[in-house]
């Protein structure tokens, strides 16, 4: 079973494809949008390469965080439609809201560590050396943990 953790952005989206049996990084990495491009073409893009990955892939599930509202976020509204796009996509798959703090606490044993502690405790669950990793990567990585292990409990205590 493969799930796909996705850290959402328009700019910089962040993929991760975990093999439940095991727990093992089959995939990861970003996904950039031209900045010079208007809104509409860069969720375009974003849309296309996403289908790619789920063609390549075809996970169970995707685990993506729950969004929340900074007053002075400017960016925000955009993220949304990063996210709408990313769901409608893997309508047909398991999709799994999460908060990052609480996907945190349950891949890695704390929700409030820093970026350096995730990559360096992810690093040891998973025996790679994630210091050269993008930020957005890591976290889309613990997020696809997170639903691998959460399908995993889900199964174990649905039988």
């Amino acid at each position: 079973m493969i799930t796909l953790g996705l850290d959402i952005g328009y700019d910089r989206c962040g993929f991760a494809f975990i093999e439940t049996n095991g727990e093992v990084l089959l995939d990861s990495g970003i996904i950039l949008t031209e900045k010079s491009l208007p809104i509409n073409h860069r969720l375009n893009a974003l849309r296309k390469d996403l289908a790619f990955l789920k063609k390549k892939y075809s996970p169970v599930a995707l685990c993506i965080e729950k969004l929340f509202f900074h007053r002075k976020n400017t960016i925000f509204e955009k993220i949304c439609m990063s996210k709408g796009v990313a769901m409608e996509l893997f309508y047909e798959s398991r999709i799994i809201e999460i908060e990052p703090k609480k996907a945190k606490r349950e891949i890695i044993g704390r929700g409030d560590v820093t970026k350096k502690e995730v990559k360096a405790l992810l690093g040891m669950q998973l025996s790679i050396d994630f210091t050269e990793y993008m930020d957005d990567e890591v976290d889309a990585i613990y997020l696809a943990l997170y639903s691998a292990k959460y399908l995993l409990l889900e199964k174990f205590y649905n039988k």
